[in-house]
């Protein structure tokens, strides 16, 4: 009976012991990305050939943690009133301060003018926008990926020259 008592407490200890060591092992995952599309234009080049193949957007991007968010790559979808125009891949690293925002221009290739076009003919210069996003970042030697949504109005006036 005294051979028991000291084996009970003992497991007790180790059973406390792996449930405090082990909640030290939960990685924290990044929630509370934002972005959102403030401004597109077209780029230089673009205007001068009069071909809208490539344009540059302006993006806000929130970070709502208390730590600062490093991405070390985005890319993003941009549909413009329901329709696909084109996509991004942006492979220079960006930094977010702790429940802040920052802003970043990345280029955008335009598969389809035609939408463009047919905006334009239809005399839209304010459009609903949906840009589709994944954002990743590095947990030591893992990459993670989160996905990010956002909507609103842009004004594409500059494209339509």
């Amino acid at each position: 009976m005294t051979l028991l008592r000291p084996l009970r407490f003992l497991s007790i200890f180790a059973l406390l012991g792996c449930l405090v060591f082990s909640g030290c092992q939960t990685r924290y995952k990044i929630s509370g990305i934002a972005i959102a599309l403030n401004d597109i234009q077209p780029t230089a080049a673009s205007t001068a050939t009069g071909n809208h193949r490539r344009a540059v957007m302006t993006l806000r991007f929130f970070n709502d943690n208390i730590m600062p968010v490093a991405f070390a790559e985005t890319t993003h979808k941009l549909y413009l009133n329901g329709s696909l125009i084109g996509a991004s891949t942006n492979t220079q690293a960006l930094g977010i301060p702790p429940a802040g925002n920052t802003d970043r221009e990345v280029f955008i290739e335009i598969d389809k003018p035609q939408v463009l076009r047919q905006l334009a003919d239809a005399g839209e210069r304010i459009v609903e926008y949906r840009l589709v996003s994944t954002v990743r970042y590095r947990v030591g030697n893992e990459s993670e990926r989160i996905p990010v949504q956002s909507r609103g109005q842009v004004d594409i006036s500059a494209l339509l020259r």
